[in-house]
């Protein structure tokens, strides 16, 4: 946890050091492999979680929370990198009508997923509103290892 706090920390002066010093242009010699191996990344979680929601598989939550990520991170940079006139505009009308409103059901879908197991792993009760998934406890993380799970226990614990 320190860690993380101490990387959110220092990406303050790294980022208000870019703002001040990236040039205002810069050509790149791999534009094209930076967008289609995006996109190809993209097409990988696309299909990840089609198939683990497809299957019913934990694995659901992850995919769809990485997949929405990654459709607002490339309406953002498709957006910022986009030329005037009718660049913009497709890159407009793809990230208003197409990829914004997918990441907004994915987030939708990982919030589904991850409150219904808290459910199902005793957190709440199965008819009560869920709480908000900000003041929930993390479910799983033990430092006692059992033999077979390398020290990781599924269930709702309260250490956190």
């Amino acid at each position: 946890m320190l860690f993380f706090l101490a990387c959110a920390v220092s990406m303050i002066p790294w980022t208000v050091g870019l703002a001040a010093t990236l040039p205002q242009r810069y050509v790149v010699g791999t534009w094209t492999l930076t967008w289609t191996g995006f996109d190809v990344v993209l097409i990988g979680c696309f299909s990840v979680t089609a198939w683990a929601l497809w299957k019913q598989r934990q694995i659901a939550l992850p995919a769809a929370m990485v997949t929405s990520v990654l459709l607002m991170c490339d309406a953002w940079f498709d957006l910022l990198t986009a030329h005037r006139g009718g660049d913009l505009l497709v890159s407009s009308v793809t990230a208003l009508f197409g990829e914004i409103p997918i990441a907004i059901v994915l987030a939708a879908i990982s919030t589904r997923l991850l409150r219904a197991t808290m459910r199902a792993t005793g957190d709440s009760d199965a008819n009560a509103q869920p709480r908000s998934l900000w003041r929930a406890p993390l479910i799983a993380v033990t430092t006692q290892p059992e033999s077979t799970d390398l020290g990781w226990r599924i269930g709702p614990t309260r250490h956190c």
